[in-house]
């Protein structure tokens, strides 16, 4: 029996903004620049799709009403509204200390009506002393500080209790109940970073460095949680967690071959080191699922987020050779079920860019490499996989 369906899905997204700017400089000193703006969001997906039911009434005639029994159809529609102000300030004094201030407030549809309006708070500052120095070795020197909030919504209809139609039960129209319950006290996810940092170049920027240190924490995330399925559902939106990132990260440039009629080198150098904690979930739970194929992923407390956790082997107690496993009376290996392995995340990256220039003619070579992140491989009848545990 032949099977057909039609599927149509739109997305659709609309922006209304409004934004005045003003710039205006006192003397020589200082420097100022005012925006000030708004935005209205309006985002609409739907989804309409139909398919037989018992195959086609005609062989090769592909029409939904030609299906023998009743068509399955979904019918779906979903929007978002997000509305926002916004305002932001800079202020340059002598060419040598700036601040920027910014103040953001949305409110979104998809949140209680009491807790939909959240902040984006931020204040940056900077201070280029090399304009103190007469120096011909130190062409630029800069410190920067800066510190932001940001916040999130979540998605359509994750507040209150809405049931989904389905194939009428005879004559009878049909709704089901859905499986997550959805929360009418959720608040916005908060994110709060924290940086700074030092440039520097030497001898007219033939050589320079970047360093910066940041740090971002992650609270009232919004998350599925499962639920003992004899409370009518399979899982529960929540606000829950604390998530950190702690890291540094290093730019080296250089210019070893500069002729400004010939041949010119330029070479890049980064390195980075992220650390990433799950620092608590909600109350009463210390691992958090994020996804399952065998091995799992999860987020678990006091460990980087994207943990991997699987089954592994029992090996001996010997410091001589702690690699050697336990073998059964059975002959095989003996098993020890959920372990951890470590995480997919890197322990640092880094790269190495290149740029030869001869004459108008450019050439490009990037090279990117990695140490650490956990593999995860399985061998079969028909043979080996093995990849990124990601």
């Amino acid at each position: 029996q032949d099977w057909y369906s039609e599927s149509v899905r739109q997305l659709r997204e609309n922006n209304f903004e409004f934004l005045a700017q003003y710039n205006k400089n006192f003397g020589d000193d200082v420097s100022l620049a005012v925006n000030l703006g708004a935005n209205s969001r309006q985002q609409k997906y739907a989804n309409n799709s139909m398919s037989t039911v018992g195959g086609l009434s005609v062989p090769n005639f592909f029409n939904v009403n030609a299906s023998i029994d009743r068509p399955n159809i979904t019918d779906y529609e979903e929007r978002k509204t997000v509305n926002s102000i916004y305002g932001s300030a800079s202020v340059g004094f002598r060419g040598m200390v700036f601040v920027d201030v910014s103040l953001r407030n949305d409110w979104s549809s998809t949140l209680p009506a009491d807790n939909n309006s959240y902040l984006y708070p931020s204040v940056t500052g900077s201070f280029v002393f090399s304009e103190l120095l007469n120096s011909s070795v130190i062409t630029l020197g800069k410190v920067r500080a800066s510190w932001s909030q940001v916040g999130n919504d979540t998605q359509p209809y994750r507040l209150g209790l809405a049931y989904s139609s389905q194939n009428n039960y005879g004559d009878l129209p049909a709704f089901a109940v859905p499986n997550r319950l959805n929360n009418p006290n959720l608040v916005p996810e908060t994110i709060t970073s924290t940086e700074v940092g030092i440039e520097m170049g030497f001898w007219n920027n033939r050589l320079g460095f970047d360093l910066t240190y940041y740090s971002i924490e992650a609270r009232d995330q919004i998350l599925d949680l499962d639920v003992p399925s004899t409370s009518g559902f399979s899982s529960t939106v929540v606000n829950a967690g604390l998530l950190t990132n702690k890291g540094f990260e290093v730019m080296l440039t250089g210019k070893p071959v500069d002729n400004p009629n010939g041949f010119c080198w330029d070479i890049g150098v980064n390195w980075a080191k992220n650390t990433n904690e799950v620092v608590e979930l909600a109350e009463g739970l210390d691992n958090y699922l994020i996804a399952s194929w065998g091995p799992s992923i999860n987020a678990k407390v006091g460990q980087p987020y994207g943990t991997w956790v699987t089954d592994g082997f029992v090996y001996y107690n010997d410091e001589v050779a702690p690699e050697n496993r336990i073998v059964q009376t059975n002959g095989l290996y003996e098993r020890a079920t959920n372990q951890t392995y470590g995480t997919y995340l890197p322990n640092w990256v880094g790269g190495i860019t290149n740029n030869f220039s001869y004459k108008g003619v450019r050439l490009y070579a990037l090279v990117d490499f990695q140490n650490g992140g956990q593999l995860y491989s399985v061998s079969n009848r028909y043979g080996t996989y093995s990849g990124m545990m990601a």
